[in-house]
């Protein structure tokens, strides 16, 4: 019963990672010079800065990937139900981004976005526990 509830909890901090590493690879990204050069040809242009991005930072996206497959390889095994795993991932955005912003941004938060956190919390937690909430009704 525990390691079945760590896996479900394994599964949360899987997909919150890999959006924090998607907040923070935007945060990045966005952030970098639109001229350059690559290779030895330079370019000014934000789409060509979008594809050098890509290729310099390969190892983050692969590593995204893999918290993904394995938070919904986990998750399958775990919840065993793919509207459960999904809202886990939807909510995993919004709570990354406010850890992110706390931790690294530090952009100031105001109340409107504090109230739709904790609401896309309660959210959360309703649907993955919504089996053992029936159960009491």
């Amino acid at each position: 019963m525990v390691v079945y509830m760590l896996h479900k909890l394994l599964v949360v901090i899987l997909f919150l990672a890999a959006q924090f590493l998607i907040a923070w690879y935007g945060y990045f990204s966005g952030k970098l010079p639109v001229r350059g050069s690559f290779w030895g040809l330079s370019y000014e242009s934000v789409f060509i800065r979008s594809l050098v991005t890509q290729l310099e930072f390969f190892w983050v996206l692969v590593i995204i990937n893999l918290l993904y497959s394995m938070a919904f390889h986990v998750g399958f095994g775990s919840y065993k139900n793919f509207l459960v795993i999904s809202i886990l991932y939807l909510a995993s955005g919004p709570i990354s981004a406010l850890l992110f912003n706390a931790l690294v941004a530090k952009e100031k938060l105001d109340v409107a976005l504090i109230i739709g956190i904790l609401l896309i919390t309660i959210g959360g937690i309703l649907v993955v526990a919504h089996k053992e909430i029936l159960e009491l009704f």
